[in-house]
């Protein structure tokens, strides 16, 4: 779906973004991977922050865009619309995250200690490389708001 399709659908609004905003949803990505690495708290709890990191890095490239997701689902619209932006994510990073929104909602929402170690370790991982992957290219498509 389009960028175009999710601002019909009412998904998407256009609004305008900052350097700040940029680098404020960036820090966000930062302290939840460092949270998710905290050895003390449940796997469920790292695996929500892991998966925070992957949802704000990922709404950072949506933000420096001029776009930002409405309404209910939100987090689904922000794998939605990635996937319309041609960047150097894959689709089965994307199909990846998506799996794991639905992991952290009934974690969240369901029930307790559903987390493995080997599903943290796997999304932690991918969280790094996607920071990275965000972070360049910013630096390459949006260089006003890279650090």
């Amino acid at each position: 779906m389009s960028l175009t399709d999710l601002q019909a659908r009412n998904l998407l609004e256009s609004l305008p973004t900052s350097r700040d905003e940029i680098l404020g949803l960036l820090g966000l990505v930062d302290r939840d991977i460092e949270d998710a690495e905290v050895k003390e708290i449940s796997l469920d709890a790292r695996f929500e922050r892991a998966y925070n990191a992957t949802m704000n890095a990922a709404k950072t490239v949506l933000r420096c865009r001029g776009y930002r997701p409405k309404g209910s689902g939100q987090h689904r619209t922000i794998f939605e619309a990635l996937r319309s932006i041609e960047g150097p994510w894959t689709d089965g990073e994307i199909n990846y995250f998506q799996q794991c929104r639905k992991q952290r909602h009934r974690v969240q929402y369901d029930c307790a200690g559903i987390v493995s170690a080997g599903q943290l370790c796997e999304l932690l991982e991918k969280a790094k490389t996607f920071r990275t992957t965000v972070t360049q290219h910013i630096k390459e498509s949006f260089p006003q708001y890279s650090t």
